[in-house]
């Protein structure tokens, strides 16, 4: 008789006391800062100890309550292939240990209430995005030569002040004669820091989109949605210099990962950029199976010319 599915547990047992150690601490810190990591992710990025031990600390973490485990994985996440690794998220007695020890301010969030409201499409796109980053963290940490600049080192050392008191500082608009405002937050801003180039040569900096394939690549015109319309917004800012009055830094290069495993949506990414008159070099593209399964500075990623480039030269 075939077996039952066996369903994840998310009920917490009885609190057992444990004693918190370091790398429970870079856990906690790890999950806030990506929202949302699976148990595979914080083993890569851990890069130390059994993945055995990691589960373990990872239950007991859950278990008094400083991690928690959001219920939107039960309908998006388990049931698909290779896919029934558990999801945490931050938990109240988690936000109170960072805010104890790295001063990271509470602000009254109730961690348990937040992570219950995740929906399945948020879920999807930022455990996406977690993967994402956690590929580059640890392909930085693996190369030796390669730093990874975080999001806050950027806000706090390299953006002006304007942009600090900012209550979205990663958001900005440009004008479209005729599809008027149109604004844009990237998944993520960061930089790589390459410590075997000259001061000032240094850090490249990126602007990353994640793309789960449900948004249309190009569309009638640039009002509705579209990828066509992200990548307009972004040569526009390059070409009248917005992101070194918002984020201080002269250049940048815009990284589009898309989890369509066929070739044909990067090359029709790529054709879009053919649209836009000129700086299609700053465009690059890549499918997750390319990013999450290798070496992420090693990989190959096609420009908007249709090069294969390497983010390691």
């Amino acid at each position: 008789m075939a077996h039952a599915e066996r369903k994840p547990r998310f009920r917490r047992t009885k609190t057992r006391p444990f004693r918190l150690m370091e790398r429970d601490l870079r856990i906690v810190k790890a999950v806030y800062d990506h929202r949302l990591l699976d148990s595979s992710h914080l083993i890569k990025l851990l890069g130390d100890g059994s993945p055995q031990q990691i589960k373990r600390r990872l239950q007991l973490l859950f278990h008094n309550r400083y991690l928690d485990r959001p219920r939107a994985q039960l309908t998006t996440y388990f049931g698909q292939p290779g896919s029934t690794k558990m999801v945490y998220a931050l938990g109240n007695k988690g936000a109170d240990l960072l805010a104890s020890e790295f001063g990271i301010s509470r602000h009254s969030i109730d961690w348990t209430a937040k992570n219950r409201s995740v929906r399945p499409l948020y879920f999807q796109h930022t455990l996406l995005v977690s993967g994402i980053m956690v590929a580059f963290e640890a392909s930085c940490r693996d190369h030796g030569n390669v730093e990874l600049v975080s999001w806050p080192e950027i806000l706090e050392r390299k953006c002006p002040e304007s942009t600090r008191d900012r209550k979205r500082p990663q958001t900005w608009y440009i004008h479209h004669p005729s599809a008027g405002r149109m604004g844009i937050t990237p998944d993520k801003i960061f930089g790589l820091r390459f410590l075997d180039r000259p001061e000032g040569q240094d850090v490249v900096y990126f602007f990353l989109e994640a793309d789960r394939g449900s948004m249309p690549v190009v569309r009638r015109n640039l009002k509705a949605t579209s990828i066509a319309r992200k990548l307009f917004i972004y040569h526009t800012t390059y070409d009248t210099k917005i992101h070194t009055k918002q984020f201080g830094f002269k250049h940048f290069r815009v990284l589009t990962v898309t989890e369509s495993p066929s070739r044909k949506r990067v090359d029709t990414m790529v054709e879009a950029t053919q649209e836009l008159d000129g700086y299609q070099g700053m465009f690059l593209f890549a499918n997750t199976q390319t990013v999450l399964e290798g070496d992420v500075l090693a990989c190959e990623w096609v420009s908007g010319r249709g090069e294969v480039v390497r983010l390691e030269r």
